[in-house]
């Protein structure tokens, strides 16, 4: 068996292989694409319809102060900015 004398070679080697795979295997791709996809829009549609988690579509400054209290870590210098 002849081996690449460089590893140019082998990779090219390795994709012509993959692709000669790949065209003797492509029905059973893209029956296996078609699959994923249908699986997928399944599972997103439920998902469109109720939110998922404790988002509470709120937002807040980082500046203003948090319902759970001062944060101890943080120290203000005299402009009151975080340094």
């Amino acid at each position: 068996m002849a081996y690449p004398k460089n590893q140019r070679g082998a990779l090219m080697a390795l994709a012509a292989s993959a692709g000669l795979w790949a065209w003797q295997n492509r029905d059973k791709i893209s029956t296996w694409v078609k699959q994923q996809k249908s699986q997928m829009a399944q599972r997103q549609q439920p998902s469109m319809q109720q939110p998922s988690g404790s988002y509470t579509g709120s937002t807040r400054r980082f500046d203003e102060p948090s319902t759970t209290g001062s944060r101890p870590d943080v120290v203000l210098g005299d402009s009151g900015r975080d340094i």
